[in-house]
């Protein structure tokens, strides 16, 4: 399997290609949020210290582009496609599974669904050049001084450790896409409990009642009240346990999305503008009460 060609190079070198620059990508990222911010924040999609697509892109630039190299122009353009199409990919595929947007530069000029945009295209081939003639060759050779048998055992470790990472964090994303579709029904629900609750007929009666002078109005208005309470007592009383019922399910669910576990707090914070493709609105609010604690 570690011998199996890819391209012009092996299955074993392309994954450490992978592993190293995912690892360089998350610090990366966590380094761009710390200067604007001044959090340390688990930029991650995953729990663990990597970022796939980081990894994903380079290693694809390193395999499609090693052949001009030394053609910086080449280059630079070869690494705009190839990693916008990388991030353009993941983005749509991610939007899929998820319902869910992770990133979005629809506030930036010439973007495309949010998902890809100008200005970060142009860092991806500035990027793509820096890293074929400053890291690329540190990395390979970091690569090359690893015992292979050695090498293999740590590879082996790594992609199970991956997949376990990779299986927390979908079930806890699910999970939480889950709690959102249960709170927002309880939410309706209670509203709709609230839009039954009418008096629209006594409010046309009693805005006739305005025709009359100040004191014949109040006293009228009072017994108007009092006469709809005697007739609708087991009807208030009915809609009043209706609505504490409804008002304690979306209390209950509430309390639930709000008291997430360490996943789902982590990925909130990784992600501040994440957005619900369901739930837009309801989404924002949520996570932003979410972020604040």
């Amino acid at each position: 399997m570690w011998s199996a060609k890819v391209m012009n190079s092996d299955f074993y070198h392309v994954f450490y290609l992978l592993l190293i620059y995912s690892i360089i990508g998350w610090i990366w990222e966590v380094f761009y949020v710390f200067l604007d911010t001044d959090k340390l924040v688990n930029r991650g999609f995953l729990n663990g210290p990597i970022c796939p697509i980081y990894g994903i892109g380079a290693t694809m630039v390193y395999l499609f582009l090693s052949p001009v190299a030394y053609n910086l122009g080449l280059l630079f353009i070869g690494g705009i496609i190839l990693s916008t199409t990388v991030e353009y990919i993941t983005g749509s595929i991610m939007e899929s599974l998820f319902h869910t947007t992770w990133w979005d530069y629809s506030d930036r000029k010439f973007n495309l669904k949010g998902r890809i945009c100008l200005q970060v295209s142009i860092c991806w081939g500035l990027f793509s050049v820096i890293m074929m003639h400053v890291f690329h060759p540190i990395v390979y050779s970091f690569i090359e001084k690893i015992p292979y048998k050695m090498g293999i055992v740590i590879a082996s470790v790594a992609i199970v450790v991956f997949l376990i990472d990779l299986t927390i964090t979908v079930y806890h994303v699910t999970k939480l896409n889950k709690k959102l579709e249960i709170f927002v029904k309880a939410r309706h629900d209670l509203l709709t409990r609230l839009e039954n609750i009418s008096f629209y007929e006594t409010k046309e009666e009693i805005s006739l009642q305005r025709k009359l002078s100040e004191n014949e109005y109040i006293e009228e208005l009072l017994e108007r009240i009092d006469r709809f309470k005697e007739a609708n007592e087991e009807g208030l009383e009915r809609i009043e346990q209706m609505f504490e019922e409804a008002k304690e399910r979306y209390t209950k669910y509430r309390n639930l999305i709000t008291n997430r576990g360490y996943v789902e707090k982590r990925i909130l914070a990784a992600f501040p503008n994440i957005k619900s493709l369901k739930y837009t609105d309801i989404f924002k609010d949520i996570s932003e009460k979410l972020n604040k604690k």
